[in-house]
């Protein structure tokens, strides 16, 4: 590929030439030299064109040399500018390089963008030592039906993050830590992985004290496979899982993958917490709820004691709980109790929360509406901040099998003509609150933010014309469309409305309660579009987790027609993490032809607290934060 390098080690070659002819004595042109040279190299998958002009002016002993470098790639121009210029006193020459480079036209190229550090919402300055004892209250916007993560997806984690662990977990740069495993080897053919725990861990719940073992581990872990897409995935893997010892466990593949740590550490989605038998022995389908706490447990450092559904739980220190050593990131390394008591109380409206922190009730709410801001901003005892690490991806999902929608030619029309931050603006209530991204992986994440050819359909004005057209090629022009929303999404879906009906769509909008959404969604002769977001756990961790990109694997059901994103998915639950690198690429590029679902946008969670409170972890993978780690100045 072309670098500077190139163009500076043509700028010296000319320089020389220069040079040496003053040297050598020969008398300079005293008239303008301009001199033209094109290059073109072919690159795999481009030609790169480039044009060189060689502008030489020679008043008396001082040579001017402008060299332009013009390179044209599919997609943009880049212009170059190099100024050397030498002057030479007798034998003594000098050079003097100024460089300038100017984007004439927005890049559409491969483009890596770093992303932020998972962050501490409210950090402990330093020097400053945490203060221990006291509670830690928050506000809950919803009652919590269950405390089972494999029950349901909807809010069971608030009790797995304070009293449940898993055996790995990923760091601030998303890599899998361990946590309640010691070491851990695997054979040179990446076959066989063998794993230690860490000795005299015990469970909290339902029985204080009883010790924790490989089977646990690994019946937990079966359990979670069985329930998780992605364990799912993971499982074609898996040869065998045997547990020799109370402390090894040894999992052998029918073939390499870089997925299994991934599997131990998965977040979002349903996630494999560690849990006592009473609740791994049971299919989750038929786990209880509604208060129960005789089967709820875990190896963390909190202990439920009281649970009132509708009302509250409370989370009292494990005494007995055993830490990881390494130091604390994201959701991996040393986890402290520094609160004696974790109270949760649920408070449905979010006036009473915001009054309750106001007054000292409460000491953390959210996420909050985007017009509570500039309110609790102007309180000085109060922190406020918005969430860029835990995005979650809008947009709409269009029916793969049947009517307007399963023809890419009108998923494309509507992304051309759709009006991106209206939507953004519309869900987020604040400007603060969303932005733009369109790559395939949410934004600051570690693929998020790439730009690859033909994603240029995002991030271009809307076309609704371009649009038209296209309909009407695929001969969907006044079709009738059905669009499927409930509260929360319906925002974005009522700027899809309008955009459908500009196109020329009979548009039937469906806005319905959350269980008519859920039984509609499922069958696919009931809606043409539904909306809904996605979070990081599926958006920024791994392709793999997304459900959405799957073939026949989500509501959506993409059919995949090249078989192309099917193989890739594939090849990368087998490649390693620099190949996995290339293949987001190559995934990403697909995704603008297949468009497995409409994407919006991101937006992005506002929270309050105290400004007593310190330490809060940005752990907002699901609907709750974690308060581990976290403690009041007092």
């Amino acid at each position: 590929m072309y670098t500077k390098r190139y163009s500076l080690m043509a700028v010296w070659l000319l320089s020389v030439v220069v040079l040496v002819a003053v040297a050598c004595g020969g008398s300079a042109p005293a008239e303008k030299v301009v001199e033209t040279v094109i290059v073109e190299r072919v690159v795999p998958g481009e030609t790169v064109v480039e044009t060189v002009v060689v502008e030489r002016v020679v008043p008396g002993s001082t040579v001017v040399e402008t060299v332009v470098v013009e390179r044209v790639v599919p997609g943009e121009t880049v212009v170059e500018t190099v100024v050397v210029e030498r002057v030479v006193p007798g034998d003594t020459v000098v050079d003097k390089v100024v460089e300038t480079v100017i984007v004439e036209k927005q890049v559409v190229a491969t483009v890596i963008v770093p992303r932020e550090k998972l962050v501490v919402a409210t950090p402990t300055p330093v020097g400053q030592v945490p203060e221990a004892g006291g509670t830690i209250r928050w506000a809950l916007s919803n009652n919590v039906s269950t405390l089972d993560v494999l029950k349901t997806t909807s809010q069971p984690e608030i009790g797995a993050l304070h009293s449940q662990e898993r055996l790995f977990d990923f760091d601030s740069d998303l890599v899998p830590r361990p946590t309640l495993v010691e070491t851990w080897s695997t054979t040179t053919d990446g076959l066989t992985w063998t794993f230690k725990l860490r000795e005299g861990i015990t469970f909290n719940g339902p029985v204080e004290g009883r010790p924790f073992t490989s089977e646990h581990a690994m019946g937990s872990w079966r359990r979670w496979i069985q329930r998780d897409n992605f364990g799912k995935i993971l499982n074609g893997f898996i040869e065998s899982i045997e547990t020799p010892d109370d402390l090894t466990f040894v999992v052998t593949l029918n073939e390499p993958t870089g997925l299994l740590l991934d599997g131990f550490a998965r977040i979002g989605g349903y996630s494999p917490f560690m849990m006592p038998p009473e609740m791994y022995d049971v299919a989750p389908a038929d786990a209880p709820g509604n208060g129960d706490m005789d089967t709820f447990g875990g190896t963390g450092p909190y202990q439920l004691t009281l649970w009132r559904p509708g009302d509250r739980l409370l989370f009292v220190k494990w005494s007995d709980y055993k830490s990881p050593s390494a130091p604390s990131s994201y959701l991996s390394g040393r986890k402290h109790a520094y609160a004696d008591v974790l109270e949760a109380v649920v408070v449905p409206e979010e006036a009473s929360r915001i009054a309750a922190l106001e007054t000292g009730q409460v000491d953390w709410i959210g996420p909050v509406s985007g017009d509570q801001k500039a309110r609790l901003q102007a309180n000085p005892a109060l922190n406020v901040f918005v969430d860029r690490s835990g995005a979650v991806r809008i947009g709409a999902w269009p029916n793969h099998l049947k009517g307007p929608f399963s023809d890419a030619r009108v998923r494309r029309a509507l992304l051309m003509a759709f009006p991106k931050d209206d939507a953004l603006l519309a869900t987020s209530g604040d400007a603060d609150l969303h932005r733009q991204c369109g790559s395939l992986m949410i934004c600051e994440t570690r693929w998020g933010g790439i730009r690859t050819p033909g994603d240029e359909v995002y991030y271009n004005p809307p076309d609704l014309e371009g649009a038209k057209r296209l309909i009407a090629d695929a001969g969907y022009t006044g079709a009738t469309v059905t669009l499927l929303t409930r509260t929360g999404s319906a925002p974005s879906a009522l700027v899809t409305r309008e955009v459908a009906e500009d196109l020329g769509f009979d548009v039937d909008y469906q806005h319905v309660d959350a269980a008519t959404y859920s039984e509609r969604r499922a069958d696919p002769d009931r809606f043409d579009l539904f909306f809904t977001g996605g979070p990081v756990s599926w958006g920024g961790i791994s392709p793999l987790l997304n459900s959405t990109l799957a073939k026949d694997a989500y509501w959506n059901k993409y059919q995949d027609p090249s078989g192309n994103f099917s193989r890739m998915l594939a090849e990368f639950a087998r490649a390693s993490r620099e190949r996995q690198d290339e293949l987001i690429v190559e995934m990403q590029k697909q995704f603008y032809e297949d468009l497995q679902y409409i994407p919006f946008g991101e937006v992005l969670s506002l929270y309050a607290q105290s400004k007593k409170l310190r330490g809060v972890e940005i752990r907002l993978i699901g609907t709750h934060s974690s308060f581990v780690n976290a403690w009041k100045e007092r």
